[in-house]
């Protein structure tokens, strides 16, 4: 589907009517364990990608964005993908999987040291897990390469070299 990444950026989501605010533990727990600097770091991973196909797209359309992909795509994720949204969702989330007192529990751990500091250390590893596995990719490619059951043979004939 031609432009499709376009229409999606660029589409504002409509207004939802909004739903009871989540029980105050469950936004405490929300923004313990989803901190703005993670929400934003998902947009930032995701933004060079997202803005060369839409770059890609856009000029395969004939057109052209007055800021590069990337700073497109960030401008409306923070317009379209609000983080206080997000925190609602997220929260309103916890609340229907844990009760009210587990929600407590949760919440008074991650005020605790203990808990401030396996948030610190969540963080960390999530970082270092993160690096493992791009460390460990072309593995992934390698294994692609030797696959004989990824593959049912060509799409088409190769084209011929003349």
């Amino acid at each position: 589907m031609p432009f499709a990444l376009l229409a999606l950026l660029a589409a504002a989501t409509p207004a939802q009517p909004e739903a009871a605010a989540p029980p105050a533990e469950a936004m405490e727990v929300a923004r313990v364990t989803m901190p703005r600097s993670t929400w934003d770091g998902f947009r930032d991973q995701a933004a060079p990608a997202l803005g060369a196909q839409l770059e890609k797209e856009t000029a395969a359309n004939a057109l052209a964005l007055k800021l590069p992909g990337q700073a497109v795509v960030v401008k409306l994720w923070d317009e379209a993908l609000p983080y206080e949204e997000f925190l609602r969702f997220y929260a309103a989330s916890l609340a229907q999987g844990l009760s009210a007192g587990e929600l407590a529990e949760v919440a008074a751990f991650h005020r605790s040291a203990a808990g401030q500091r396996f948030v610190a250390l969540q963080r960390k590893v999530e970082s270092d897990a993160q690096r493992w596995i791009q460390d460990r990719l072309p593995r992934l490619g390698a294994a692609l390469n030797k696959s004989k059951d990824a593959f049912v043979g060509p799409v088409r004939p190769p084209e011929s070299k003349r």
